[in-house]
């Protein structure tokens, strides 16, 4: 299944659909990130290399859906802002993610002239 989501992705018309290609694999458990990036790795030839390898970071990072990929590299990056903390996850005795809330948010960083503010987000006590 890997090989499949990694073919679809360097077969896709645009960037976007190829990074919507393996958040959807992996967000619905039909491949791990780890075997996607030896997919990617064994291909000598492939479309898209670096932006697969990138795209795979993230979602290892914790990234889970294409508007987070998204984020990411058109707000975050762009704007050299502090990588976002992604949420942390519990399995359930039936196997369903939970996010856990965030409690606490504080300015860290503020650019009036660019209209953006950074935000950290944590529990309480946690640096």
């Amino acid at each position: 299944m890997a090989r499949s989501l990694v073919d679809a992705a360097a077969w896709m018309p645009t960037d976007r659909g190829a990074m919507g290609i393996l958040a959807a694999g992996v967000q619905q458990r039909l491949a791990r990130v780890d075997d996607l990036g030896q997919v990617v790795a064994r291909i000598e030839k492939l479309r898209r290399r670096a932006l697969m390898t990138g795209v795979l970071v993230d979602i290892a990072g914790g990234a889970q859906a294409l508007s987070e990929l998204d984020f990411t590299r058109q707000v975050v990056r762009r704007h050299r802002l502090p990588e976002p903390s992604r949420p942390e996850h519990l399995r359930r005795a039936a196997a369903e993610a939970v996010s856990l809330a965030v409690e606490r948010t504080q300015v860290i960083d503020q650019r009036p002239d660019a209209g953006l503010t950074a935000l950290r987000r944590g529990r309480p006590g946690v640096e």
